[in-house]
């Protein structure tokens, strides 16, 4: 790996200096290669006295350059959730000016790993899911990696919309480093069932022959995909004997009640609803039957994953 820079002393460089140094104005940090970016880098020191030592202290080092190559490629990578996708020139791609193509000559170094997948490299384009992947990610590739469709970045499947891969890209002969960071936006897929959320109750209590507008502290599913909205969740009551709605404590033809929306009719039942209904205070549950308790059947939808349960 290509340090990006360090300290000197007297145009050398050094390990150790004093505070007569600092006063003196002596000590100075300097870019290994000339920057075309704006750059970051750090230290870590101690200071010892005959009688003590105190430390590490950490110091940042921020650098503002106006240079910038004649070219560059940052595109936002797109990946499925827990699948891969081939990092080319489309998405990264440098050229340090207008006569030399810098892609053909440079070499990255990634100074903090993806959080949400791997940086990998395969031989084969067309076979990547049969070779097996990297135990760890890779903190070096080159331009020539970019440019033959070796390189990839695996997702590792986490409810995470995001991830991103900060580099510095740097070539010798052409006295270049510059930082920066490829941004990767994860396709979320529905693989989670929704779920009963433990905080509500799923029991209501009211007096006989009266209603009670149904919570979300009462009845609430969510759904564990990150880019899912609980709000459209979509419940339906389940079919009971010869009626709809919520069966008395012996089940069968009995009922105790049924759900109406309070927005839209008070006399004609709703058989489906959403959990934005509930959270919008929209629905009310009366009490209709001879029973004193029951139960209220329902189904809960994504669209693609269907969970029953019953409230009290």
């Amino acid at each position: 790996m290509q340090p990006q820079g360090g300290l000197d002393l007297t145009s050398s460089g050094i390990l150790t200096f004093t505070q007569a140094d600092l006063i003196a104005k002596r000590v100075f940090y300097s870019f290994r290669l000339r920057p075309y970016s704006p750059m970051s880098d750090s230290f870590l020191f101690n200071v010892s006295t005959p009688h003590l030592t105190d430390g590490p202290f950490k110091c940042q080092v921020h650098h503002s350059s106006r240079r910038r190559p004649a070219g560059v490629t940052l595109r936002p990578l797109w990946v499925t959730e827990g699948s891969y996708e081939y990092i080319t020139t489309t998405s990264l791609s440098i050229r340090i000016n207008e006569n030399i193509k810098s892609s053909t000559q440079l070499s990255y170094n990634v100074t903090s790993p993806p959080s949400h997948g791997i940086i990998g490299i395969s031989a084969d384009t067309k076979r990547l899911n049969l070779l097996g992947l990297p135990h760890s990610s890779l903190d070096y590739f080159t331009s020539e990696d970019l440019e033959t469709g070796k390189l990839f970045y695996h997702h590792d499947g986490t409810e995470s919309p995001k991830d991103r891969i900060p580099f510095v890209a740097w070539s010798l002969p052409s006295n270049f480093i510059f930082e920066g960071q490829l941004d990767i936006n994860i396709k979320g897929i529905n693989n989670h069932p929704p779920r009963r959320v433990p905080a509500a109750s799923l029991s209501v209590q009211m007096v006989l022959g009266g209603s009670r507008r149904l919570t979300r502290q009462m009845l609430e599913f969510t759904d564990d995909d990150w880019d899912s909205d609980p709000s459209l969740l979509k419940y339906s009551s389940v079919m009971m004997g010869p009626g709809r709605g919520a069966s008395g404590g012996g089940g069968g033809a009995s009922f105790i009640g049924n759900l109406y929306d309070r927005t839209v009719s008070l006399s004609r039942p709703v058989f489906s609803w959403t959990q934005g209904d509930i959270d919008g205070g929209k629905l009310v549950f009366t009490h209709e039957g001879p029973e004193s308790q029951g139960f209220l059947s329902f189904w809960v939808s994504d669209s693609k994953f269907t969970v029953n349960g019953k409230r009290k």
